[in-house]
């Protein structure tokens, strides 16, 4: 049925795929090419984070300071000030300009992996490793119909 609906043009059409999945999945270079290119995400997500993360930390800084001069200027009691600016505001932006710049990196850049098809041969790779730690419903004789015993 196969042959009925598909027609290749090229029969070599997949040749560039299997000699990368020979390189990215084997033995010797597969695992420490894995470390490379994680590690080198997670090195541009770290380091590359610090500076989005400082400006945005100053902007909100900045604005910080002018929200509490309108506060003060209103005369808004100081408990309402504290939790608003110290309690509500401070913390929501610490989270924003801590998280937000990594995440921003981060995620994008994994997604680039997934699309250039990067994570089933990691997946490929990890495989005999997660069976030999039971991570596999197959490898563990304990693991019976969703339940450990």
């Amino acid at each position: 049925m196969a042959k009925e609906v598909c027609s290749f043009d090229n029969k070599s059409y997949n040749d560039r795929d299997r000699k990368i999945d020979k390189i990215l999945t084997s033995k010797k270079y597969g695992i420490p090419i894995m470390i490379l290119f994680l590690g080198i995400i997670f090195w541009i997500t770290i380091v590359g984070a610090n500076y989005p993360s400082k400006a945005l930390s100053s902007l909100f800084a900045w604005l910080g300071e002018k929200i509490l001069w309108c506060l003060n200027a209103i005369h808004s009691p100081v408990w309402l000030t504290s939790v608003l600016v110290d309690g509500i505001y401070t913390t929501l932006t610490w989270v924003i300009s801590v998280m937000l710049p990594p995440m921003a990196i981060f995620f994008p850049m994994f997604t680039l992996l997934e699309d250039l098809g990067y994570l089933p041969r990691i997946s490929f790779n990890l495989d005999k490793y997660f069976r030999k730690a039971c991570t596999s419903r197959k490898a563990s004789p304990n693991y019976v119909h969703g339940f450990w015993l």
